[in-house]
């Protein structure tokens, strides 16, 4: 099956140009602006999976064929890159910067607008309604707008939402782990640590710690994490990495000033890099695996919110270095995790944090690793780990966009454009 890709600058591959307030910077990454080169379209240009049963072709604007796809990429919440009413920026509507020509096939029904914003998992009815408006300002068929979003739950969202609204016609929301197959390449340029690998690291346990548990940018959740696990003393068995606090109002939270006052002198702690500002989504330090027991992962969203469920590239790490993990996520991650065919590790520890409220979660993962601190037979009990790790290294490396179901309803959307 082909897809066409068309753009307003077919050489660097830019779609978006009209807009203003945009700059390059080296690769053609953007520094500011509104538009990032979007990501889906790379799954195809890259050929990461070598298949042969697909193909693409692209072309500008003034070649362009009856039937295509135009990327548009974006990134932060919807606040920020619409342009709806009311947007501090005060932003126009993104539609706007969308070529003339395009817009035309789009109410004829010939191009499908990809909204790309996969690096991201945000609910947000507001957008929903907001692209309904734009459908109808601009006289488009809502079918036209693929919105690809890194949220597995919002295609749920939407349903609901468009079922309370007696909305027949619909866009189509695509919600998939897109974080998992950038980390997919990017991890298979270096050779993956091994069981041996682990078993040697850890001969000398006087030079493991406990786990670990890395955060760069400061999130309201990861510093209650942090306060916890520093007031449980268990950040001095870890290597934890956190910034100096930045949020306020802990008070209103319970957490009493003596123990605000210790976080405080506590951090910054400091695994591998002081620079709290130096983006490390795609790098890892296997060190850091081979030193510790098992990770705590503190993910980009972990309040309980409806129709939310986000998943990123920090969680394919510890599976690529064969690690146990537990996450501090949103509620059925873990379930979510089975379902893509991975396997999780209740048997080592309490994983019925999983069903819990987002408050009760991070208590019963902080009684877990309390309840591992005081074990005394850590090389037994983390050898118990070695089939699931290996089996879910394994699954990571196979997993192909193109034989998945996020493929599939993609060009079910492309295909039933008008050609």
């Amino acid at each position: 099956m082909s897809v066409h890709w068309v753009f307003d600058d077919p050489q660097q591959l830019r779609t978006m140009s009209a807009c203003p307030r945009t700059t390059l910077g080296q690769g053609d990454h953007l520094v500011t602006g509104r538009f990032p080169i979007a990501n889906l379209f790379h799954y195809w240009r890259n050929n990461w999976w070598n298949r042969s049963d697909w193909s693409w072709q692209h072309s500008g604007i003034a070649d362009r064929p009856r039937r295509y796809a135009y990327n548009i990429g974006t990134w932060q919440d919807a606040k920020y890159w619409t342009g709806w009413p009311g947007n501090e920026q005060d932003f126009d509507c993104f539609l706007e910067h969308v070529p003339p020509q395009v817009m035309a096939d789009a109410r004829d029904g010939r191009v499908l607008l990809v909204i790309d914003n996969l690096n991201e998992g945000f609910y947000e009815p507001q957008l929903y309604d907001y692209l309904h408006q734009c459908c109808e300002r601009y006289g488009l068929p809502p079918r036209v707008l693929c919105f690809v979003t890194g949220n597995e739950l919002d295609p749920r969202g939407y349903a609901e939402w468009c079922d309370q609204h007696g909305i027949g016609a619909r866009m189509h929301i695509i919600g998939f782990p897109h974080l998992l197959y950038m980390q997919q390449v990017n991890l298979r340029r270096d050779p993956a640590p091994t069981w041996a690998d682990h078993v040697a690291a850890k001969r000398d346990r006087s030079q493991v710690k406990l786990y670990n548990c890395l955060n760069r940018v400061s999130r309201q959740h990861r510093e209650l994490m942090v306060i916890k696990l520093i007031d449980a003393d268990l950040h001095m068995q870890g290597l934890v990495s956190h910034n100096q606090l930045w949020y306020h109002g802990w008070d209103q939270w319970g957490v009493p000033a003596q123990l605000l006052q210790k976080a405080r002198d506590t951090l910054p702690l400091i695994v591998d890099d002081a620079d709290f500002g130096n983006n490390k989504a795609m790098h890892i330090n296997a060190e850091i695996y081979l030193r510790t027991w098992f990770a705590v992962i503190n993910e980009t969203h972990a309040w309980d919110e409806p129709h939310n469920l986000f998943i990123s590239e920090k969680l394919w790490k510890p599976i690529w270095a064969l690690q146990p993990f537990m996450v501090w996520g949103q509620r059925h991650s873990m379930a979510l995790l089975r379902r893509w065919g991975f396997e999780t590790f209740g048997s080592l520890w309490d994983e019925s944090y999983d069903d819990q409220a987002d408050l009760a979660r991070l208590d019963t993962i902080i009684q877990n690793i309390t309840a591992v601190h005081f074990r005394r037979d850590k090389q037994q009990w983390w050898s118990q780990s070695r089939a699931i790790c290996e089996h879910n290294q394994q699954q990571f490396l196979k997993h192909d966009w193109f034989n998945s179901e996020y493929y599939r309803r993609f060009m079910a959307a492309y295909q039933g454009l008008n050609s």
